[in-house]
């Protein structure tokens, strides 16, 4: 697998603090996370439609943009924002 560039990386604790390795970015990803973990919800409610399986809280998502990827490990926990989309990923989608 060839190497990602990724635009930004953070873990999420159980109440929604942001964690990364830029602390000056952290209040305000924790006030944006809080924004979308509703939206997460409703991916989540979307893929188990799409693929009829159900997801459970320790799965991570793989929400792909048409610029961009976002991945989430560890029930959402981990968060991994790529700047584009990985050929791998494009191959399996066509």
């Amino acid at each position: 697998m060839t190497k990602r560039e990724t635009l930004l990386s953070f873990i999420v604790d159980n109440e929604g603090n942001c964690q990364s390795k830029n602390q000056a970015i952290d209040s305000k990803m924790s006030k944006f996370v809080a924004k979308i973990t509703k939206e997460f919800e409703n991916f989540c409610y979307e893929i188990e439609n799409t693929t009829g399986l159900e997801t459970f809280p320790q799965e991570g998502w793989i929400f792909v943009g048409k610029k961009s990827v976002v991945i989430t490990k560890n029930g959402g926990y981990q968060v991994e924002i790529l700047k584009e989309i990985p050929k791998e990923l494009k191959e399996i989608m066509k």
